[in-house]
């Protein structure tokens, strides 16, 4: 009996502690939820502010298109810019240039097209990992050539926004659909919220800079509490369902994981996801590939 007795004290005193250790932890993780939203909360209060000191004047509209013809819709991909990272042939100010290339290249092809019927608008999927980040992988603050504070809040809007400004000179119309990549996660994988990523941060602070474009309608991919990581959206008769690519794992066929690709797209277009799409687009591999898929056609 005395022995029970001392066992019984010693499994109170235990859980007693275990308790306590309990608590301890509640309270930790509660700071750490706490620093998180202050810190989001931080970024998106010097978007608004940074973007109250930016003033542009609207984009004059280009001349309007009178031809009756059935007009087609200009679907530009922008993704993997990996803003801020340095190697030897790559910086900031490279993927401004490449970026202005882009913008060059786009204006020269729909030219050609516009010869056969109208192009008025164009509709440009944001894909993810349009900044590098700072805190991805050990080391990488030492391989950026910009601190995650200019990649979102000052390089980043400066490139996306001369973009987009560029391309309300040649369309009547431009839509913006956005994802988040897995370069925008700040700190290890479930450190923060689902919410905070810099790929967001991005696109608000561009959004807020550009709210005086009437021709440039953005919608925001914000879902609370979530990390958004797909947008469906139609152009015509056909759905677009756009994401960032991380999703899928392992290597595969010239490194791309195809059978994790085609499972994926099968099991979404089936009805694992609540809409319905025609083609998917993504980036993430760093590779351009056409994949069709039953009645579905996935583009990398």
């Amino acid at each position: 009996m005395p022995n029970t007795m001392q066992d019984a004290a010693k499994r109170e005193t235990a859980i007693r502690k275990l308790q306590a250790d309990n608590a301890k932890l509640l309270r930790q993780l509660d700071e750490a939820k706490s620093m998180s939203r202050d810190l989001v909360a931080a970024v998106y209060r010097a978007a608004r502010e940074a973007a109250d000191q930016v003033t542009y004047r609207p984009v004059a509209a280009p001349r309007a298109e009178r031809r009756k013809d059935d007009p087609e819709t200009a679907i530009l991909l922008v993704s993997d810019w990996q803003l801020g990272k340095r190697t030897p042939t790559y910086s900031t100010e490279v993927c401004a240039k490449r970026i202005a290339l882009y913008a060059d290249r786009v204006r020269r092809l729909v030219g050609i097209q516009r010869a056969d019927r109208p192009i008025r608008k164009a509709v440009v999927c944001l894909l993810g990992d349009l900044v590098e980040g700072e805190t991805i992988f050990p080391g990488q603050a030492w391989r950026v050539d910009a601190s995650l504070f200019r990649q979102v809040l000052l390089d980043g809007p400066e490139i996306l926004g001369t973009l987009l400004r560029d391309l309300l000179n040649y369309f009547e119309e431009v839509e913006v659909h956005d994802v988040v990549g897995n370069h925008g996660r700040i700190g290890r994988r479930g450190d923060y919220h689902p919410e905070t990523n810099a790929d967001a941060m991005l696109y608000h602070a561009t959004h807020q800079q550009l709210r005086g474009e009437a021709r440039l309608r953005w919608l925001p991919n914000y879902q609370p509490g979530e990390r958004a990581w797909y947008r469906v959206f139609s152009v015509g008769r056909n759905a677009f369902f756009c994401f960032h690519g991380d999703q899928m794992r392992g290597g595969g066929f010239a490194g791309i994981p195809m059978y994790g690709f085609i499972r994926a797209i099968m099991s979404w277009a089936s009805g694992t996801l609540p809409q319905q799409f025609r083609y998917g687009l993504c980036g993430h591999w760093h590779s351009m590939w056409s994949i069709p898929v039953n009645q579905t056609h996935e583009g990398l």
